[in-house]
């Protein structure tokens, strides 16, 4: 399945989806390949159905929290809503944060515009949680800041990638939006400015 993935294969969709399909997603946890694979190939018939499961609340912890970590290389923008509705209430059986994690780093990640409606939203989950997790949700809100003041201009987004004064999380979050933007190839010479 990883293999797939990273041939970005968009003929094995309908076979990654039907495993997917045939599989116990009560009880599974061993789909993370197969979940990789469909993120990696960015097919957008595999929205819907990731989509899903991630909603789902009986479907073992352990595969939502693998959708959400794939969210954003599947890079459909689609996903925001159910992303940030996780991240608020994803709490599951047993009190792990794991999976409000994964979906607020997705979210966050992806998120341009649609920082606006959810800055409160961070940082009021900001406030409720300890320790590593507040770290994470403060990492998170730095995303979203980065997406408010650059929203879609992938010449902004490449300037934060390419400036040294700016703190890894911020140049991820550059990187990453020129990955979900539809025209973030625009800002191609930036990041490969960036890499080395």
């Amino acid at each position: 399945s990883r293999v797939l993935g990273d041939l970005a294969a968009k003929e094995a969709v309908p076979a990654l989806l039907d495993i997917i399909k045939k599989t116990n997603l009560r009880k599974e946890t061993k789909l993370a390949g197969v979940i990789e694979a469909l993120g990696k190939i960015g097919d957008p018939r595999s929205l819907d159905p990731l989509l899903k499961i991630l909603k789902d609340k009986k479907v073992n912890w352990r595969l939502r929290y693998q959708i959400a970590l794939a969210m954003p290389a599947l890079g459909d923008r689609r996903a925001l809503p159910t992303l940030l509705k996780v991240a608020e209430k994803g709490y599951i059986q047993g009190g792990y944060d794991n999976l409000r994690e994964a979906a607020a780093m997705g979210f966050a990640r992806m998120a341009g515009v649609e920082a606006e409606k959810a800055k409160p939203i961070f940082e009021a989950m900001i406030k409720g949680a300890l320790g590593q997790t507040q770290q994470i949700f403060k990492e998170a809100k730095q995303r979203l800041d980065v997406g408010l003041e650059c929203k879609g201009d992938p010449a902004c987004y490449g300037k934060k990638l390419t400036d040294p004064k700016m703190s890894l999380v911020v140049r991820e979050k550059a990187g990453a939006m020129l990955a979900v933007l539809p025209n973030g190839r625009d800002a191609l010479p930036a990041l490969v400015k960036a890499l080395p």
